[in-house]
């Protein structure tokens, strides 16, 4: 995980229950990457249940995953259908004897910015369990999830308290109930945009805020999704002087990158130190990104084809496929050129530099986006600092003081 996000982080991982049954429930908006996520970040290690379609030959591949993390196979009615009632009898016998169970409470993985309709699954699971079972909302945000070294944060939620009994699923009426307290409590840790749009805003607005009082990012953009959803006038007026500062950018033919690093005297010195570390690793970065560049981008393309909510899976499996491929070529080609000496050491630069790379180029890119992508004039540079400061003045507001 850490190898494909540049940060992977975890918030109120205190409130996971240490031991007992617990059925965490979860938002599906990155298919594989989703499991991988929570397996990496979980203090526990937990059983996930899985479409029943994974079972099928077409995807052998993942049949050793399946069976290590011994998921358990549910049958869907868009995948055509069947019998659950070996899914029930073994998600709660597990429950029962003191595990984690794991589900994606909306059924499916998909494209959309906020949350889907939650299946009444984990409701069913939690009240027909002959035991209390803790019900735990976890929310996973992806800033930009199709994105190579982009950022992933894990927020846990409250915790549900369940007393479940046999048969206690039978009860429409209560497993309603159950599950809207579930979708209450996931919606206040995963993301509830209502658009991409308003998600994007977001995530400029949560970097401005960063930069600026020296929070994080994720804690910023939770932060600031929680107040959207309560309509608090200034989490609305952060969102829309972001989506005025992006039209702006876009306009001028900004990067928004230079916009966002706007910094005030006190973090001057920190940029300073971040520019001396970016430029100290510059030469092992750019070797890295032009030895892996075709891979890189044969990668990317064949990613780019899938749905938004698959392309870092794909990306993930494609890369561990193409790029050791790629290694090879480049090793026999340089040793049939120029010697096998040479051929030896582009065997052992280009997977190293290739690590380098994937950990400093965001630096790096982001560092020369900000020295070339400034604005072509004083006026429109005045402009930018006006949204600019609208947003970090409405965002002072929406960020705990204990966080800034």
């Amino acid at each position: 995980m850490h190898l494909f996000f540049s940060e992977v982080r975890v918030l109120d991982a205190d409130r996971v229950p240490q031991d007992g049954p617990v059925l965490v429930v979860s938002n599906h908006h990155s298919a594989l990457i989703d499991p991988a996520v929570l397996i990496a970040t979980l203090p526990r290690q937990p059983r996930f249940l899985a479409k029943a379609v994974l079972w099928e030959p077409r995807y052998s591949l993942l049949r050793p995953f399946l069976v290590l993390a011994r998921a358990v196979p549910v049958h869907r009615a868009k995948d055509g259908g069947g019998s659950n009632d070996d899914m029930f009898s073994e998600t709660r016998a597990a429950l029962q004897a003191g595990e984690m169970i794991a589900l994606f409470g909306e059924g499916v993985s998909h494209d959309n910015a906020g949350l889907l309709d939650l299946k009444t699954g984990a409701a069913r699971i939690a009240r027909g369990t002959s035991s209390a079972v803790a019900v735990l909302p976890v929310g996973i945000i992806y800033p930009d999830r199709t994105t190579y070294r982009s950022t992933v944060t894990v927020a846990v939620g409250e915790v549900i308290e369940v007393e479940g009994v046999a048969g206690g699923d039978i009860d429409r009426q209560s497993v309603r109930e159950l599950t809207d307290r579930i979708r209450a409590g996931l919606a206040a840790v995963a993301p509830t945009w209502e658009s991409e749009d308003k998600h994007q805003a977001a995530v400029v607005a949560a970097e401005i805020a960063a930069a600026r009082f020296g929070t994080d990012a994720a804690t910023a953009l939770s932060s600031l999704n929680r107040s959207v959803d309560r309509s608090e006038s200034h989490a609305l007026t952060a969102l829309d002087a972001a989506r005025d500062l992006l039209d702006e950018c876009q306009h001028l033919g900004v990067a928004v990158a230079s916009v966002i690093d706007f910094t005030p005297p006190q973090l001057k010195r920190m940029e300073r130190v971040s520019r001396v570390k970016t430029a100290a690793w510059a030469v092992p970065t750019v070797v890295g990104k032009v030895l892996t560049l075709p891979a890189f981008e044969l990668t990317g393309k064949l990613s780019d084809r899938r749905d938004v909510n698959f392309q870092a899976t794909s990306k993930l499996a494609l890369g561990l496929v193409i790029y050791p491929i790629w290694w090879v070529v480049l090793a026999l080609a340089f040793g049939s050129i120029f010697s096998p000496l040479m051929g030896l050491a582009v065997a052992i630069v280009a997977p190293v530099t290739a690590y380098i790379s994937a950990l400093k180029m965001h630096r790096l890119r982001r560092f020369t986006t900000a020295r070339l992508g400034g604005p072509a004039s004083e006026a429109q540079l005045g402009t930018l600092h006006a949204r600019h400061a609208t947003v970090v003045e409405a965002m002072r507001e929406v960020i705990p003081a204990k966080a800034r």
